[in-house]
């Protein structure tokens, strides 16, 4: 198997068969790649929708669904990287979905020492087909530069990318936070990222953005302090532990990134 695609889902909407139209719609050979739903934390009647569908839709695809008790998405990450078989992998939210050639053309850029990204396109829920800035957005310009520190904000999400499980290791999503978990895991893997690729300029990762998403939801000042000082804590005890492999700049700028995230944009 080359590709495991990693779907975490917690009482999904119908945004999740937007998402798996989108992965049965590639143009890879389809017995080059497995689709691994994890449903965490709830059941009924989710499990029996989602089952249903991919009994109607998926009888000739690698395409497995799990359901566990332990809720949050860090969980269910990590759940399906051990159950996963394909060489690289890659992640994918619920509620986006990525274009037909998505698949195809990370392959076409693989390789052991680097991670291969998507071009991303970002939409407001209900409004489809109205595009707006996204950060992980690149142009022909962009693709040049392809050095960890320079191209730091693609390290900040795990969606839209081809990841080799060599680089990966048995390293795991922190299941302790429920804010900024994936720029924690990306700089945690980033000691074997030699460089990072990029994919066809036209190959999208779709992503939604929803105004009732549990990110969204207000917090206090304490509370964000506290985030704060729990996150620097974390990246430290990480970069501290071999830092001659991890890039310092890369270090100090997750930390910049986590104050200004959790004190400006929560």
């Amino acid at each position: 198997m080359k590709i495991s695609v990693i779907i975490p889902t917690y009482k999904p909407k119908e945004y999740i068969w937007k998402c798996l139209d989108s992965l049965r719609n590639q143009s890879f050979p389809k017995t080059d790649y497995e689709i691994l739903i994890v449903l965490n934390g709830c059941n009924e009647p989710y499990t029996s929708n989602i089952r249903k569908y991919l009994h109607d839709n998926f009888a000739n695809f690698h395409a497995l669904l799990f359901q566990i008790d332990q809720p949050g998405v860090s969980n269910a990450r990590n759940f399906a990287l051990e159950k996963s078989k394909g060489e690289y992998i890659v992640f994918v939210d619920d509620d986006d979905y990525v274009s037909s050639n998505f698949l195809t053309n990370l392959w076409a850029k693989a390789n052991d020492n680097c991670i291969v990204v998507s071009n991303f396109k970002s939409f407001i829920d209900g409004c489809d087909n109205i595009f707006i800035p996204d950060y992980a957005s690149f142009s022909i310009s962009t693709t040049q530069k392809k050095d960890v520190f320079r191209r730091r904000s693609f390290l900040s999400s795990s969606c839209g990318k081809l990841i080799n499980k060599g680089i990966i290791r048995d390293i795991k999503f922190d299941i302790s936070l429920k804010n900024s978990e994936d720029a924690l895991f990306m700089f945690s893997i980033s000691d074997k990222i030699r460089y990072i690729e990029f994919a066809d300029i036209n190959t999208f990762y779709y992503r939604r953005v929803r105004t009732d998403s549990a990110s969204k939801k207000k917090v206090t000042l304490i509370t964000k302090v506290r985030d704060i000082l729990l996150l620097v804590i974390k990246f430290t005890l990480i970069y501290v532990k071999n830092p001659f492999k991890y890039n310092t700049l890369l270090y100090i700028s997750r930390i910049c990134a986590a104050i200004y995230y959790h004190l400006f944009l929560r």
